[in-house]
Protein backbone atom coordinates (compact mmCIF):
# COMPACT_ATOMS: atom_id res chain seq x y z
CA UNK A 1 0.00 0.00 0.00
CA UNK A 2 1.32 3.49 -0.58
CA UNK A 3 -0.07 6.68 0.28
CA UNK A 4 -0.10 9.31 -3.25
CA UNK A 5 -2.23 12.60 -4.03
CA UNK A 6 -4.89 12.68 -6.66
CA UNK A 7 -3.08 14.52 -9.07
CA UNK A 8 -0.35 11.73 -9.26
CA UNK A 9 -3.16 8.54 -9.21
CA UNK A 10 -5.26 10.13 -11.94
CA UNK A 11 -1.99 11.35 -13.97
CA UNK A 12 -1.39 7.66 -14.37
CA UNK A 13 -4.97 6.69 -15.13
CA UNK A 14 -4.52 6.59 -19.18
CA UNK A 15 -7.94 7.28 -21.51
CA UNK A 16 -9.67 4.80 -22.35
CA UNK A 17 -9.32 2.58 -18.66
CA UNK A 18 -12.04 0.81 -17.36
CA UNK A 19 -12.67 2.26 -13.57
CA UNK A 20 -14.95 0.64 -10.83
CA UNK A 21 -16.57 3.55 -9.21
CA UNK A 22 -18.38 3.00 -5.83
CA UNK A 23 -20.24 4.43 -3.30
CA UNK A 24 -24.37 4.88 -3.84
CA UNK A 25 -26.07 7.30 -6.02
CA UNK A 26 -25.47 10.15 -3.08
CA UNK A 27 -23.77 8.50 -0.71
CA UNK A 28 -20.16 8.04 0.50
CA UNK A 29 -19.47 8.97 -3.87
CA UNK A 30 -15.55 9.41 -4.50
CA UNK A 31 -16.86 12.96 -5.62
CA UNK A 32 -13.14 14.37 -5.23
CA UNK A 33 -11.57 11.68 -7.56
CA UNK A 34 -13.96 12.82 -10.15
CA UNK A 35 -13.36 16.13 -9.90
CA UNK A 36 -10.07 15.41 -10.52
CA UNK A 37 -10.73 13.16 -14.01
CA UNK A 38 -12.44 16.30 -15.63
CA UNK A 39 -9.48 18.61 -14.21
CA UNK A 40 -7.06 16.59 -16.14
CA UNK A 41 -9.31 16.02 -18.90
CA UNK A 42 -9.41 12.35 -18.83
CA UNK A 43 -11.50 10.92 -22.32
CA UNK A 44 -12.79 7.90 -23.36
CA UNK A 45 -13.38 6.01 -19.76
CA UNK A 46 -15.56 3.07 -19.25
CA UNK A 47 -17.27 3.19 -16.37
CA UNK A 48 -18.25 0.28 -14.18
CA UNK A 49 -20.70 0.44 -11.00
CA UNK A 50 -24.10 -1.12 -9.69
CA UNK A 51 -26.36 1.40 -8.63
CA UNK A 52 -24.61 4.60 -9.86
CA UNK A 53 -25.81 8.49 -9.70
CA UNK A 54 -23.78 12.13 -9.27
CA UNK A 55 -20.30 10.28 -10.15
CA UNK A 56 -21.34 9.16 -13.44
CA UNK A 57 -23.76 11.92 -14.01
CA UNK A 58 -20.90 14.39 -13.64
CA UNK A 59 -18.51 12.50 -15.69
CA UNK A 60 -20.67 12.76 -18.93
CA UNK A 61 -20.88 16.60 -18.66
CA UNK A 62 -17.77 17.12 -19.92
CA UNK A 63 -17.79 13.78 -22.06
CA UNK A 64 -15.44 11.89 -19.92
CA UNK A 65 -17.40 8.90 -19.70
CA UNK A 66 -18.21 7.64 -23.23
CA UNK A 67 -19.05 4.25 -21.52
CA UNK A 68 -20.95 2.42 -18.96
CA UNK A 69 -21.58 -1.06 -17.51
CA UNK A 70 -23.97 -0.46 -14.79
CA UNK A 71 -26.98 -1.01 -13.65
CA UNK A 72 -28.89 2.23 -13.02
CA UNK A 73 -28.77 5.96 -12.63
CA UNK A 74 -30.16 8.31 -10.90
CA UNK A 75 -29.96 11.26 -8.41
CA UNK A 76 -32.84 9.10 -5.97
CA UNK A 77 -35.41 11.42 -4.45
CA UNK A 78 -33.44 14.65 -6.10
CA UNK A 79 -34.57 13.10 -9.85
CA UNK A 80 -33.30 11.37 -12.74
CA UNK A 81 -29.17 12.13 -13.93
CA UNK A 82 -30.00 14.34 -16.67
CA UNK A 83 -26.78 15.06 -18.09
CA UNK A 84 -26.37 10.67 -17.93
CA UNK A 85 -29.71 10.91 -20.01
CA UNK A 86 -28.63 13.76 -22.26
CA UNK A 87 -25.39 11.63 -23.41
CA UNK A 88 -27.45 8.18 -24.22
CA UNK A 89 -30.08 10.40 -26.60
CA UNK A 90 -27.27 12.25 -28.24
CA UNK A 91 -25.83 9.08 -28.52
CA UNK A 92 -22.35 9.77 -27.08
CA UNK A 93 -22.57 7.47 -24.18
CA UNK A 94 -22.47 4.00 -25.01
CA UNK A 95 -24.66 1.87 -22.07
CA UNK A 96 -24.17 -2.10 -21.38
CA UNK A 97 -27.19 -2.33 -18.63
CA UNK A 98 -27.54 -5.15 -15.87
CA UNK A 99 -30.15 -5.57 -13.44
CA UNK A 100 -28.51 -4.69 -10.27
CA UNK A 101 -27.78 -8.55 -9.11
CA UNK A 102 -26.45 -9.59 -12.33
CA UNK A 103 -24.06 -6.55 -12.16
CA UNK A 104 -23.06 -7.90 -8.83
CA UNK A 105 -22.65 -11.14 -9.70
CA UNK A 106 -20.19 -9.87 -12.88
CA UNK A 107 -18.00 -7.91 -9.98
CA UNK A 108 -17.86 -10.95 -7.79
CA UNK A 109 -17.14 -13.15 -10.71
CA UNK A 110 -14.45 -10.67 -11.83
CA UNK A 111 -13.32 -11.16 -7.54
CA UNK A 112 -12.78 -14.40 -7.20
CA UNK A 113 -11.32 -15.01 -11.18
CA UNK A 114 -14.53 -16.93 -12.51
CA UNK A 115 -15.00 -16.30 -16.60
CA UNK A 116 -18.90 -16.15 -16.04
CA UNK A 117 -21.28 -16.08 -13.24
CA UNK A 118 -25.44 -17.44 -13.25
CA UNK A 119 -28.03 -15.47 -12.87
CA UNK A 120 -31.72 -15.64 -13.01
CA UNK A 121 -33.22 -12.03 -12.87
CA UNK A 122 -33.01 -11.20 -16.29
CA UNK A 123 -34.81 -14.03 -17.59
CA UNK A 124 -38.02 -12.75 -19.74
CA UNK A 125 -36.07 -9.68 -20.05
CA UNK A 126 -34.92 -7.20 -23.10
CA UNK A 127 -31.69 -7.64 -21.50
CA UNK A 128 -29.97 -10.81 -22.70
CA UNK A 129 -30.83 -9.97 -26.06
CA UNK A 130 -28.53 -7.12 -25.94
CA UNK A 131 -24.99 -6.98 -27.08
CA UNK A 132 -21.88 -6.70 -25.41
CA UNK A 133 -19.57 -3.12 -26.15
CA UNK A 134 -16.32 -4.64 -26.39
CA UNK A 135 -17.37 -7.72 -28.39
CA UNK A 136 -20.32 -6.42 -30.14
CA UNK A 137 -21.74 -10.65 -28.99
CA UNK A 138 -25.13 -10.83 -26.87
CA UNK A 139 -24.09 -10.05 -23.02
CA UNK A 140 -25.39 -13.16 -22.06
CA UNK A 141 -26.13 -16.44 -22.71
CA UNK A 142 -28.84 -18.89 -21.42
CA UNK A 143 -27.83 -22.64 -20.81
CA UNK A 144 -29.82 -25.56 -19.04
CA UNK A 145 -27.93 -26.10 -15.43
CA UNK A 146 -26.13 -29.55 -15.69
CA UNK A 147 -27.36 -30.34 -12.40
CA UNK A 148 -30.95 -29.34 -11.84
CA UNK A 149 -32.17 -28.70 -15.87
CA UNK A 150 -33.01 -25.23 -14.60
CA UNK A 151 -32.62 -22.35 -17.67
CA UNK A 152 -30.35 -19.50 -15.99
CA UNK A 153 -28.11 -17.09 -17.44
CA UNK A 154 -24.98 -16.71 -17.45
CA UNK A 155 -23.13 -13.44 -17.38
CA UNK A 156 -19.34 -12.61 -18.07
CA UNK A 157 -17.26 -11.57 -15.21
CA UNK A 158 -15.75 -8.51 -14.93
CA UNK A 159 -11.94 -7.10 -14.02
CA UNK A 160 -11.99 -2.94 -14.48
CA UNK A 161 -8.20 -1.73 -15.01
CA UNK A 162 -9.20 0.37 -11.88
CA UNK A 163 -11.47 0.51 -8.53
CA UNK A 164 -12.36 3.63 -6.77
CA UNK A 165 -14.47 4.30 -3.37
CA UNK A 166 -14.10 6.61 -0.81
CA UNK A 167 -14.06 5.82 3.12
CA UNK A 168 -14.32 7.19 6.33
CA UNK A 169 -10.97 6.17 7.58
CA UNK A 170 -7.28 4.15 6.60
CA UNK A 171 -4.58 3.71 9.21
CA UNK A 172 -1.04 3.34 8.25
CA UNK A 173 -0.77 0.01 7.26
CA UNK A 174 -3.55 0.66 4.54
CA UNK A 175 -6.52 -0.92 6.67
CA UNK A 176 -9.97 1.17 5.78
CA UNK A 177 -12.95 1.71 7.98
CA UNK A 178 -16.34 2.36 6.33
CA UNK A 179 -19.56 2.92 8.00
CA UNK A 180 -22.96 2.74 6.48
CA UNK A 181 -23.61 0.69 3.28
CA UNK A 182 -20.87 -1.17 1.79
CA UNK A 183 -22.46 -1.32 -1.13
CA UNK A 184 -20.79 -4.11 -3.73
CA UNK A 185 -17.38 -1.78 -3.25
CA UNK A 186 -15.86 -4.96 -1.61
CA UNK A 187 -16.14 -6.92 -4.92
CA UNK A 188 -15.34 -3.81 -7.13
CA UNK A 189 -12.20 -3.47 -5.23
CA UNK A 190 -11.06 -7.35 -5.72
CA UNK A 191 -11.90 -7.78 -9.13
CA UNK A 192 -9.90 -4.31 -10.33
CA UNK A 193 -6.36 -4.40 -11.10
CA UNK A 194 -5.51 -1.23 -9.09
CA UNK A 195 -7.31 -0.57 -6.13
CA UNK A 196 -7.36 2.94 -4.83
CA UNK A 197 -9.42 4.46 -1.86
CA UNK A 198 -9.80 8.19 -0.36
CA UNK A 199 -10.87 8.76 2.51
CA UNK A 200 -11.10 11.99 5.12
CA UNK A 201 -8.48 10.87 7.67
CA UNK A 202 -5.19 8.19 8.03
CA UNK A 203 -4.76 7.58 11.50
CA UNK A 204 -2.41 5.03 13.61
CA UNK A 205 -4.65 2.15 14.02
CA UNK A 206 -8.02 0.53 13.22
CA UNK A 207 -8.84 -2.09 15.52
CA UNK A 208 -11.72 -3.71 13.32
CA UNK A 209 -11.07 -2.86 9.99
CA UNK A 210 -14.11 -2.91 7.46
CA UNK A 211 -11.70 -3.97 4.34
CA UNK A 212 -7.75 -5.33 5.00
CA UNK A 213 -4.95 -2.82 3.63
CA UNK A 214 -3.48 -5.74 1.99
CA UNK A 215 -6.07 -5.70 -0.44
CA UNK A 216 -5.31 -1.58 -1.42
CA UNK A 217 -2.69 -0.84 -3.77
CA UNK A 218 -3.67 3.47 -2.99
CA UNK A 219 -4.64 5.69 0.14
CA UNK A 220 -5.06 9.31 -0.78
CA UNK A 221 -5.93 11.36 2.30
CA UNK A 222 -8.74 13.74 0.89
CA UNK A 223 -11.13 15.89 3.29
CA UNK A 224 -14.78 16.26 2.25
CA UNK A 225 -13.85 13.74 -0.52
CA UNK A 226 -17.39 12.55 -0.72
CA UNK A 227 -18.91 15.75 -1.28
CA UNK A 228 -22.10 17.06 -2.32
CA UNK A 229 -22.68 13.21 -1.74
CA UNK A 230 -23.10 12.24 2.11
CA UNK A 231 -21.13 10.95 4.18
CA UNK A 232 -21.93 9.08 7.67
CA UNK A 233 -20.49 10.19 10.44
CA UNK A 234 -19.22 13.42 8.75
CA UNK A 235 -21.30 15.27 7.09
CA UNK A 236 -24.91 15.32 5.62
CA UNK A 237 -26.39 15.16 1.75
CA UNK A 238 -25.80 19.00 0.12
CA UNK A 239 -29.26 18.73 -0.88
CA UNK A 240 -28.61 22.47 -2.29
CA UNK A 241 -25.82 22.10 -3.94
CA UNK A 242 -26.97 19.08 -5.78
CA UNK A 243 -30.28 21.31 -6.94
CA UNK A 244 -27.71 24.05 -8.12
CA UNK A 245 -26.00 21.44 -10.10
CA UNK A 246 -29.30 20.04 -11.49
CA UNK A 247 -30.72 23.25 -12.65
CA UNK A 248 -27.24 24.56 -14.07
CA UNK A 249 -27.37 21.50 -15.89
CA UNK A 250 -29.94 22.75 -17.94
CA UNK A 251 -28.23 26.34 -19.37
CA UNK A 252 -24.64 26.86 -20.77
CA UNK A 253 -23.74 29.46 -18.95
CA UNK A 254 -25.17 28.24 -15.29
CA UNK A 255 -23.33 25.27 -15.98
CA UNK A 256 -19.57 27.39 -16.59
CA UNK A 257 -20.59 28.84 -13.74
CA UNK A 258 -21.00 25.63 -11.43
CA UNK A 259 -18.27 24.25 -12.88
CA UNK A 260 -16.03 27.25 -12.61
CA UNK A 261 -16.67 26.87 -8.98
CA UNK A 262 -17.71 23.52 -7.87
CA UNK A 263 -15.46 21.17 -10.50
CA UNK A 264 -12.41 22.37 -11.81
CA UNK A 265 -10.95 24.51 -8.59
CA UNK A 266 -8.54 22.85 -6.28
CA UNK A 267 -9.97 20.43 -3.78
CA UNK A 268 -8.82 22.50 -1.24
CA UNK A 269 -10.53 25.79 -2.80
CA UNK A 270 -13.48 23.52 -3.20
CA UNK A 271 -13.83 22.63 0.77
CA UNK A 272 -13.55 26.26 1.86
CA UNK A 273 -16.46 27.62 0.12
CA UNK A 274 -18.65 24.87 1.28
Amino acid sequence: MQTTTLQQIVKNIKNGSSIYIGGGPLERAPMSFIRELIRQEKQNLEIVAVSTGLQLDLLTTEQTAQKAEIANCDLEHLGPAINFEKAIEENFLQVEDYSAIAMQMRLYGGAIGSPFMPVRTMLGTSHIKKTNLKTKQQKTETVQCPFTGEIVNLVPSINPDFAIIHAQKADKEGNIQIKGPLYSDLDGLKSADIKIVTVEEIVEKIKEPTIEGILIDYIIKSKQGAWPTALKNHYKLDTENIKIYINSSLYPEDWHNYKKNYVLKKEEQITKQI
